[in-house]
């Protein structure tokens, strides 16, 4: 994180921190507690606002995008007077990163190495269906290979990946209506053409079997970003594409 990004970031959210000593203090008492655990005796109650903006300058970069997302999830309760939800705040944070070139955006509340706007709607879009359907097992599959992807100081590829996967199993298993249902179970349910249905099952398996893609991938000694942020969106698509599908065949009901 350079000075310019490290500034950016402090200067949104300084702007929604009270001036006054009173309400400002109890702002900044609350992003001491949860980020920067220190006692609470050590913060400038006669400054607050500045005295926070001095421990940004000393964070190391992953405390700050830590504060920016605590910041992000209370806005509501930071913001009495210009009532901005944390959606549009993580939209004009998202707005400053793009900006200043930073490699994590909000995606579904939380900051992840996702950058692409095309790429952060399709995993949005997932989430969305998956709760719109009380596909619970699907939605926290997704959310927890966000939140690894996002994991600071260090992502968790690996693990990213197996959750991103694990997505699609369960969509999978839910449309089947069986617990041990499979894709090749869920498909036969959707009215597909033969031809497609059977490339769909090939290319899923080849990045599930023992000789496949994941395999090979897993058992590899380093799994970069690059692999990870791939397997994310691109299950996060065929997740959203599965819904659709049954969806549309009468296969799913309304959210609960």
């Amino acid at each position: 994180m350079n000075d310019t990004l490290r500034a950016s970031l402090w200067n949104l959210m300084r702007g929604f921190i009270p001036d006054d000593a009173g309400y400002g203090g109890r702002v900044v008492d609350v992003l001491t507690q949860a980020v920067l655990r220190v006692p609470i005796e050590d913060v400038d109650h006669q400054a607050p606002r500045w005295w926070l903006g001095q421990q940004v300058q000393a964070m190391r970069w992953h405390q700050v995008y830590d504060l920016l997302e605590e910041f992000a999830e209370r806005i509501t309760d930071f913001s009495r007077r210009s009532l901005v939800t944390p959606e549009q705040f993580r939209a004009f944070a998202n707005r400053v990163l793009a900006d200043e070139n930073a490699g994590y955006r909000f995606v579904a509340g939380r900051l992840t190495e996702v950058t692409s706007p095309t790429e952060i709607a399709e995993i949005e879009t997932a989430l969305a269906k998956a709760e719109r359907h009380a596909l619970r097992g699907v939605e926290v599959h997704l959310q927890q290979a966000l939140s690894l992807l996002g994991q600071r100081p260090e992502p968790d590829y690996r693990n990213s990946i197996k959750e991103a996967i694990s997505a699609v199993e369960s969509a999978a298993k839910l449309i089947a209506g069986e617990k041990k249902g499979t894709l090749d179970d869920a498909l036969d349910r959707l009215p597909l053409h033969g031809a497609f249905k059977s490339a769909l099952i090939k290319l899923y398996g080849f990045t599930s079997d023992s000789s496949g893609i994941r395999h090979g991938l897993l058992e590899a000694a380093t799994v970069e970003g690059a692999d990870a942020r791939f397997f994310v969106v691109a299950c996060a698509a065929f997740v959203s594409w599965l819904i659709t599908k049954a969806d549309a065949a009468g296969l799913l009901k309304a959210g609960s």
